[in-house]
């Protein structure tokens, strides 16, 4: 599976939710108005520890952790227009981490990683 960021539309998207059922997590993007959102969306959604909750390098962390332990990791972001919409240079950091950080090191053990916005 190719690892990455991806923009799909609303069929495309559905097409994943019935070939990975039950194997994909989603977000609600009209959810999403600040940093803070995201991180305690992700945080409740995985159910990570919620210590230093609102550091990306504590996120960045969880996201890389070992506890994942299915291939692939998908997510997707459903509402995408409105995620993080006031908000693009934290926007802009957080797709940062994951093209930079969190789908390289996935990679790297050979589990496939996509982060889907749904537009």
């Amino acid at each position: 599976m190719v690892s990455k960021v991806e923009y799909l539309d609303k069929k495309e998207t559905n097409d994943i939710k019935v070939k990975y059922v039950k194997k994909f997590y989603e977000i609600n993007g009209d959810d999403i108005k600040t940093i803070k959102d995201f991180f305690d969306c992700v945080y409740d959604l995985f159910g990570f520890l919620k210590y230093n909750v609102y550091s990306y390098d504590a996120f960045l962390d969880w996201m890389r952790d070992d506890y994942f332990k299915w291939d692939p990791i998908i997510i997707i972001v459903n509402q995408s227009k409105n995620f993080l919409e006031n908000f693009m240079t934290e926007k802009k950091v957080m797709l940062d981490i994951f093209n930079e950080d969190i789908i390289p090191f996935w990679e790297k053990k050979g589990i496939g990683f996509r982060l889907i916005f749904e537009v």
